[in-house]
């Protein structure tokens, strides 16, 4: 038969083994939380920084256009065929910026649905690779 001591150190082992093990999962738990909630605020980060691309993509244009709009007038009857040609694509490409940022800014508000546009856009629209990947969801 046993000894009393014997039984009690292995349960006292036991019961050290398994407050250790639930201490070692909270802990990672809790870690693995934090690192979603940095993600979120990550993801929600770059939104922030693709919308803010955006704006300063179409006051650009919307700065060019004014720029030849105030050397050459509103109707500009007087400027060259260069001239003109340029402030129709300035202000097609405003257009459809404009477009753009509505749709990218309607997807910002509702978070939950593809979030993979804003890397589409940044791809497209810059020469360095991505900060973020395209998620499917």
């Amino acid at each position: 038969m046993m000894d009393i001591l014997k039984v009690a150190s292995y349960v006292t082992g036991a019961g050290a083994f398994l407050s250790s093990l639930y201490v070692g999962i909270t802990f990672t738990n809790e870690r693995l939380h934090e690192i979603a909630e940095m993600h979120s605020s990550i993801r929600q980060l770059q939104g922030d920084a693709v919308l803010t691309n955006m704006r300063i993509d179409i006051r650009q244009a919307t700065e060019r256009l004014w720029k030849i709009t105030d050397r050459y007038g509103d109707d500009l009857f007087e400027a060259p065929s260069l001239v003109r040609e340029e402030a129709r694509a300035v202000k097609t490409t405003l257009e459809a910026l404009q477009q753009e940022y509505k749709a990218v800014q309607h997807t910002y508000q509702n978070r939950d649905s593809d979030v993979g546009y804003y890397a589409k856009y940044y791809e497209r629209h810059t020469t360095d690779k991505p900060i973020i990947d395209e998620v499917s969801r």
